[in-house]
């Protein structure tokens, strides 16, 4: 799946929105941020082949990304049990 400039651009306006409604929840605001990350995760996942060499640089981010993520899924759900 590629993000067209026209679909990038109705991204961000939808997170904007998001980000200028002082009343939106965090969760929603949240919701609405994991949800980019995912289209453009997907996006990028889309761009390469198996095969393919990637240069090094691009891998360490991608790491970065991963390892951020799965520190606050291990937190939340570490957590959630604890406050049940």
């Amino acid at each position: 799946m590629k993000f067209t400039k026209q679909r990038i651009r109705e991204i961000i306006k939808e997170e904007m929105q998001l980000l200028r409604e002082e009343d939106a929840p965090e969760g929603a605001v949240v919701k609405g941020n994991l949800r980019a990350i995912a289209e453009t995760a997907r996006a990028i996942h889309d761009v390469y082949e198996d095969e393919e060499d990637i240069e090094e640089w691009v891998q360490e981010k991608i790491a970065v990304v991963e390892a951020i993520l799965m520190s606050i899924s291990h937190y939340e759900k570490h957590e959630k049990v604890r406050v049940k």
